[in-house]
């Protein structure tokens, strides 16, 4: 009996070790394109402290934590990262901006679910609220024109 459970033992230590390398080679930053857009999901916590959208490695801005209202990157971040956002919207009294980027979440390896356009709204306090990706772009979104002045530092 004690054999058997020494066996066991050095069975579960065994796994144990095999399972956590098998995690860290799996780190959702090593895997895809280098330059495609990714949106991190409560999927990568195990990876990261914080979740993110990211562009290979790097890393562009962060996501808001869960009932933390200083989270999230502010909109300067954003803008200064993504560039100039090409669509703006409104869906439930809140603004939104697109970018046309090629971007996924960090679960869809098989880029079944990419999308198009990367929009990202703003909680009052101009951080991150929330970012969704879209393959199509809703028909409430009006184009901000190239030759309007945009001024990042007013944001």
């Amino acid at each position: 009996m004690v054999s058997l459970l020494l066996v066991v033992v050095i069975c579960a230590v065994v796994a144990k070790g095999s399972l956590q390398k098998n995690l860290t080679e799996q780190d959702p930053r090593e895997l895809g394109d280098p330059n495609q857009m990714v949106v991190e999901t409560r999927h990568s916590l195990p990876w990261h402290d914080e979740i993110c959208v990211r562009r290979g490695k790097t890393e562009l801005f962060i996501l808001p934590n869960l009932f933390h209202w200083d989270s999230g990157s502010p909109m300067k971040d954003v803008f200064q990262n993504l560039g100039r956002p090409q669509f703006q919207g409104t869906f439930l009294d809140q603004d939104y901006y697109v970018w046309n980027v090629d971007v996924r979440y960090d679960w869809d390896m098989e880029n079944k679910y990419r999308g198009r356009f990367l929009a990202v709204s703003f909680k009052y306090n101009k951080r991150v609220n929330d970012v969704t990706i879209l393959e199509e772009l809703p028909p409430d979104n009006t184009p901000i024109p190239a030759e309007t002045e945009f001024d990042l530092e007013s944001l």
